[in-house]
């Protein structure tokens, strides 16, 4: 389950010693984890594009950190393709040939997410693909 995430909140402070500081920032999930980063200019005035600009490349860049927070956070997949798969693809053939090659395809990779390694798994697989080969080549126009 995917931890709540806060809203980008976006701070801009302004000090003598400093000038501004512009910080943007979010909490995600309970135990608070904080994803932020700032920067500070000198305070001259008439800054307003730059902190605006500043703000925007900020708020990027949280959201990039956030994504890759939670991609670490899933767990990880245990599933490698099956080699036999290679030969299930049908992008590169001709549309009216897609329309025969595709559905075993998505069938045969729902097989191989689906069940687990071994030998009936890929006897399975292999004779899918004998059918597939078969159901293609019939749908092909007869010589003669």
């Amino acid at each position: 389950m995917q931890p709540k995430v806060e809203p980008i909140y976006v701070e801009v402070e302004s000090s003598e010693s400093l000038g501004i500081t512009v910080t943007v920032g979010r909490f995600i999930g309970e135990e608070n984890h904080h994803i932020y980063t700032s920067k500070s200019f000198p305070d001259s005035g008439g800054r307003y594009k730059e902190i605006s600009s500043t703000i925007n490349h900020l708020t990027g860049k949280v959201e990039s950190e956030t994504k890759q927070y939670l991609e670490s956070l899933a767990e990880p997949v245990d599933y490698a393709v099956s080699p036999i798969m290679q030969y299930f693809t049908f992008a590169h053939l001709p549309e009216h040939l897609q329309k025969v090659s595709k559905p075993i395809g998505e069938l045969a990779t729902r097989m191989d997410i689906l069940l687990p390694n071994g030998a009936e798994k890929s006897a399975g697989l292999r004779k899918l693909l004998e059918a597939k080969d078969c159901l293609v080549r019939a749908s092909l126009p007869v010589k003669g």
